[in-house]
């Protein structure tokens, strides 16, 4: 089992089988969160707050929609035998990309 709460944000939060993502988008939400193998489309020019958990890498590839993502990260996540867990406060998905790359 996976906890996820977007730090801060204590009532935004979520448990799964198989790993969870948290995300309060900044500065006034909403809270959006999701088990392992749902889809969240992020906004490239938004902030958020997101807590990942448990997450295979390859899945991060078709969970987190964005088109801000590069074809050579997509391509990394893919072929990435790790598991992603992270929490990080008001980042862009350019910012969120560097933390995950930091994890394969």
């Amino acid at each position: 089992m996976a906890t996820c709460t977007a730090p801060g944000h204590p009532t935004c939060t979520i448990t799964c089988q198989n790993g969870c993502i948290a995300i309060y988008w900044e500065p006034n939400g909403p809270c959006q969160t999701s088990c392992s193998g749902s889809s969240l489309n992020l906004d490239a020019g938004s902030r958020f707050t997101i807590q990942i958990s448990e997450i295979p890498a390859k899945e991060l590839a078709s969970v987190i929609l964005s088109n801000a993502f590069s074809k050579d990260f997509l391509s990394d996540l893919r072929s990435s035998t790790k598991t992603v867990s992270l929490s990080a406060e008001s980042v862009t998905v350019k910012e969120l990309a560097i933390e995950i790359s930091k994890r394969l």
